[in-house]
């Protein structure tokens, strides 16, 4: 089942999970993309199943000058930094699995989700990444948006299903 939650205050990423967790169930894992990112659909579900079950599971994708950088050892995040300046490597490309109990490391309303929560599961050993070589594009410019409707428009975006 898929439950949308309106978030009608825009308070950030945190925020909208701690509105959305009225909705899950206990034992449920959690899904959620953040919305201007598209890509083509990749196996990081079944990926997440297959593992020791992290607290949070994410996919990276290459551009650390505009987004968070995760450091990776053995498909375990060790560190997750959020827009550094000078830095090289992958990045959090905005597609998450988490455990219900994720939630517990959102301490309220104004908590920014890739500060304290996502870097103090990185630091337990409890953020893995899928290493995500297909298609991603964020949607942070108009141009971004310009290119994205062009491939939507022309048929060949690589996120559409068919």
């Amino acid at each position: 089942n898929i439950e949308y939650v309106i978030q009608e205050e825009q308070l950030g990423v945190a925020h909208a999970l701690l509105q959305a967790s009225e909705k899950i169930e206990k034992n449920s894992k959690v899904f959620y993309i953040l919305g201007d990112n598209f890509f083509e659909f990749n196996p990081l579900l079944d990926k997440f199943y297959e593992t020791e079950n992290p607290t949070v599971y994410l996919i990276e994708v290459s551009n650390p000058q505009e987004f968070g950088v995760v450091e990776i050892d053995d498909n375990i995040i060790v560190s997750f930094e959020e827009k550094p300046q000078l830095h090289q490597g992958w990045i959090n490309g905005g597609y998450f699995v988490c455990e219900p109990e994720f939630f517990d490391f959102i301490m309220g309303d104004q908590t920014i989700l890739e500060h304290d929560p996502l870097e103090k599961v990185a630091s337990m050993g409890e953020l893995m990444a899928y290493h995500h070589v297909g298609y991603w594009q964020c949607m942070d410019t108009k141009r971004d948006r310009d290119n994205l409707e062009e491939l939507w428009n022309s048929d060949k975006a690589p996120w559409k299903i068919k």
